[in-house]
């Protein structure tokens, strides 16, 4: 009673079946016919579906769908970072995330955004020199592209800079791919977690969280780090001026508040990062 119309499903699966793999497609298709707003039942899950964008930006002014589901994936990866979390913590780590960045250089005005120019010409040196040893030969950007994309990003998180061959790089761009691939294949169980106990899916499962502990002992190596040299009064990165806000945050005895719990940082960072 008072939802917007949609699709009849099937018992248990509701409209799953009739989705497929691109999602988007099949939500345009119903779009035309029920309008920009429409409800499906995916599974055990009443879902409501905005595809409209100025319903969405509306939506999204109040706190009221800013939440995230408790879902068995998004247990696995826990409620960390600005996508996972929710409430007060969602809202502090976007503002901190949002404010820092744009100090550092992320902004279209202001003499920051010289700082974001000179991170970009210094890879963008670094991608002709690169493309030039290749002058004569066919070559894969997406690779050179990557890695140049990344590195102003990294730089200004976390001050770190990877080359072409750099293992680590390597490592971190395939756990980021297997887990989109592994998250595709079994999105399922979200809507029907009777499911996520199936050999398949609990492999899926352990894998996902296998990967993402690798990733954030990285984070937690970026961060300790950072500890050792950090000086206040210098804030050199994101990670700086996340270890900055936390002191000020435990004098002001809001830390619980701002970053509850250790995982939170790094969670900042595999969110920027995978980003």
């Amino acid at each position: 009673k008072g939802l917007p119309p949609g699709p009849w499903g099937l018992p248990v699966f509701g409209y799953l079946t009739f989705i497929g793999r691109e999602k988007h497609t099949q939500y345009m298709k119903l779009a035309k016919k029920y309008g920009s707003l429409f409800c499906a039942k995916l599974g055990a899950q009443l879902t409501v579906v905005i595809s409209d964008y100025k319903i969405i930006r509306e939506a999204f002014k109040t706190e009221d769908f800013t939440g995230r589901p408790h879902s068995p994936l998004l247990k696995t990866l826990g409620g960390f970072g600005i996508i996972n979390s929710e409430g007060q913590l969602w809202k502090e780590q976007r503002r901190f995330l949002h404010e820092k960045l744009r100090h550092f250089g992320m902004t279209v005005l202001g003499n920051k955004k010289q700082l974001m120019e000179n991170r970009i010409m210094t890879e963008v040196t670094e991608l002709l020199a690169a493309l030039n040893d290749e002058a004569n030969e066919s070559t894969d950007l997406s690779k050179y592209l990557s890695v140049s994309v990344s590195n102003v990003i990294c730089n200004i998180i976390m001050s770190v800079r990877f080359s072409l061959e750099d293992p680590k790089f390597k490592r971190f761009n395939w756990l980021i791919e297997e887990g989109m691939r592994l998250f595709g294949e079994i999105h399922t169980i979200d809507y029907i977690p009777q499911i996520q106990y199936l050999p398949g899916n609990i492999n899926a499962k352990n894998k996902i969280a296998k990967n993402r502990q690798e990733m954030f002992d990285f984070y937690r190596e970026v961060i300790d780090e950072h500890k050792k040299t950090f000086d206040a009064s210098n804030i050199r990165d994101i990670v700086d001026a996340y270890l900055d806000e936390i002191e000020k945050a435990k004098a002001e005895g809001r830390d619980n508040e701002l970053f509850d719990g250790k995982d939170h940082g790094k969670g900042l960072l595999g969110t920027a990062f995978a980003a």
